[in-house]
Formats: C-alpha cells, structure tokens, sequence
C-alpha cells in the first residue's frame, strides 16, 4: 500500500521532542512504516512543515529524517519530484522571530 502522510502526522513523528506512541496517528504511522508499506511526501505537505522551522538545527534535522521518504505529484505515473525547490524557498525566506 503507498500513503501519501498528513502534515499533523509528520509533525507528530518528526517535529515533537516527545512522541506519544500511544497516539492513534503516531501508531498508525509506525505500523505502516514497519509493514513495509510506501510512505510519500508531496509538495504542499512539505512546505507546512518547513514553514513551521525555527533553527537552522530544526531544518537540517527535518530534510535529513525525510530524506528516505520520496517526494511525488498526486499523479503517481509521473516521476518522483525532488526537494531542492522547496528547500531553496524556505532558505530564500527570512527566519521567523521567536518570541
């Protein structure tokens, strides 16, 4: 089974410095994750999560733990998309103030 994952889902797995296993997503990722199932990032995803960064630290870590997961188009004959463009935007974007 190939899923396309949720934004609230990666930021559960991903962005949290606590993960609640016992969270239904966060269960239902993990299962997934370990059937072998194919898990994809897609474009508009992977902008909310790299417009909710804070740090450098934040966005090296974030593109490193996505790294093994295949950006696509909601067109799946097309090929995988890379994410240079993405990361290239959010580098182009002044860092937000943390208050």
């Amino acid at each position: 089974m190939n899923l396309v994952v949720d934004t609230s889902v990666w930021s559960l797995v991903l962005r949290r410095p606590r993960v609640d296993e016992d969270d239904p997503p966060v269960r239902a990722f993990r299962w997934h994750l370990e059937s072998g199932d194919g898990m994809f990032m897609v474009g508009n995803i992977l902008q909310e999560l790299l417009d909710g960064l804070r740090s450098t630290k934040q966005f090296d870590r974030l593109l490193a733990l996505l790294d093994p997961y295949p950006l696509r188009t909601y067109r799946p004959m097309l090929p995988p998309l890379v994410y240079s463009p993405y990361v290239a935007l959010r580098e182009s974007m002044p860092a937000p103030s943390i208050s």
